[in-house]
């Protein structure tokens, strides 16, 4: 069995072998994930710490030997927490999303297996049970990051990379998609029983928006950016106009 990890800023995970397919989401540094095949161009991956699985192009891997893998598996993960921040790998500046990986940080310095690589930005252990503020200011760093299809970084991001981020600083793996979030955590009835943290699904038939509960009657989402309103039990306000953007409910999640 093969592993690989993640050595750029990040790289798209195709939904099929083809550069021009749509986005199955991204690896940001330092995520891991097993190989299930490859061709010359293509390798089919399954990423590690959530369900996300799909094709990342050959020349953008970095493959593990068991050893390394195991040795990363049981080293200690930390997450960044700087909307950007910046590492130099082979003598060279990376810029690194908010919520990538590090392992074995002292504060300056991360290391991966033989290598010392010197991180500037700062970084929480991926163990660290986060206080209801901490986690709004994390959230509140995504704010006015444009819409991308399958985007999980600062640079582009889609509502399920919302979530994804999110759980992550939560410890929390993520399914594979929007539909199998609403199958976990505790179903609450109605928003007015509601409170920071849960998971508010937007929709008519189908869901089309799923947000996070902030405080003061806000929550963040993403549509066309990521940004945060008001809402009330008719749906999600439209600062521009009073109007609702989204205004059917059809389910609450507290994790």
């Amino acid at each position: 069995m093969k592993y690989g990890i993640c050595f750029l800023s990040c790289t798209t995970i195709y939904s099929d072998m083809s550069e021009y397919c749509t986005p199955a989401g991204q690896l940001l540094f330092g995520e891991t994930y097993e190989v299930i095949n490859s061709n010359k161009k293509f390798i089919e991956i399954q990423c590690i710490n959530n369900s996300i699985s799909g094709y990342i192009l050959k020349s953008q891997s970095r493959i593990l030997s068991p050893k390394e893998f195991k040795v990363l598996q049981n080293a200690p993960k930390y997450y960044t927490t700087d909307s950007v921040s910046t590492i130099i790998l082979n003598h060279a500046i990376t810029l690194l999303s908010i919520g990538s990986t590090l392992y074995n940080f002292d504060g300056l310095v991360c290391q991966f297996m033989d290598q010392k690589i010197n991180f500037n930005g700062n970084a929480i252990s991926s163990t660290q049970v986060l206080q209801q503020h901490q986690i709004e200011t994390l959230l509140k760093k995504l704010v006015n990051t444009p819409y991308m299809t399958g985007g999980q970084s600062i640079f582009g991001m889609d509502p399920l990379g919302l979530i994804r981020f999110y759980l992550k600083y939560l410890g929390i793996n993520s399914p594979k998609n929007i539909d199998e979030m609403l199958d976990i955590g505790q179903h609450i009835s109605l928003i007015k029983n509601a409170k920071f943290g849960d998971l508010v699904f937007w929709g008519q038939k189908n869901v089309e928006q799923v947000s996070i509960l902030l405080n003061n009657n806000c929550l963040i989402h993403c549509n066309g950016m990521i940004k945060i309103s008001k809402y009330d039990y008719l749906g999600i306000i439209n600062s521009d106009d009073n109007s609702y953007e989204f205004s059917k409910i059809i389910k609450i999640v507290r994790l």
